[in-house]
């Protein structure tokens, strides 16, 4: 499950357009005509679609949440940071080396306006070098799709749901969040 909200899937498509416009200008030169917008946009998809959406994950922001277990395995690097929850008493066995990463203990869905508040700061000021956010922990996994949901929302980046559930979100960490960004 992905959700990509639309003005990101609207920058996306444009950057594609205007990568086949460029397409086109190089094979209608090269054959010295007019190869037209379909022809070309057949082509440009056959060669080199692939590579583009490589390109565009690699360099552009996005959200993925996943069970604990998984991002044990992930690897740490200037391009990613971690959001950890976990319930209290809990071990987080991330491998070493990551400089962005934030935990938080919670006992159900209890999460309250001060660890709120700890992860709108801790997103708002991530380097510029970070272009993937995991959000991972163990149990309900509809604290991390509100998580998740959330910073998707407020920086205008895709969630990809690296589980394999479709979770429901957690109101309660919602209501809290939303909150706390209104300054209520």
């Amino acid at each position: 499950m992905s959700t990509i909200n639309s003005r990101y899937l609207k920058e996306y498509n444009k950057a594609q357009v205007e990568e086949i416009k460029k397409h086109k200008w190089i094979e209608s030169h090269k054959q010295n005509h007019d190869i037209g917008n379909f022809e070309a946009s057949v082509d440009w998809v056959n060669k080199y679609a692939e590579a583009f959406r490589a390109h565009w994950e690699k360099t552009h922001m996005k959200i993925i949440f996943m069970l604990k277990q998984s991002a044990e395995n992930e690897d740490p690097s200037d391009e990613k940071c971690i959001i950890t929850i976990s319930n209290p008493g809990e071990k987080v066995l991330l491998k070493k080396g990551w400089k962005e990463k934030i935990y938080f203990n919670c006992i159900g869905s209890l999460f309250d306006e001060k660890q709120a508040k700890d992860l709108i700061e801790f997103v708002m000021h991530l380097p510029k070098s970070v272009n993937t956010i995991i959000v991972n922990g163990s149990g309900m996994v509809g604290r991390l799709a509100s998580i998740a949901n959330f910073i998707s929302e407020k920086m205008n980046v895709p969630v990809y749901n690296k589980t394999d559930k479709k979770p429901e979100p957690d109101q309660l960490i919602e209501k809290t969040l939303n909150k706390v960004w209104k300054g209520e």
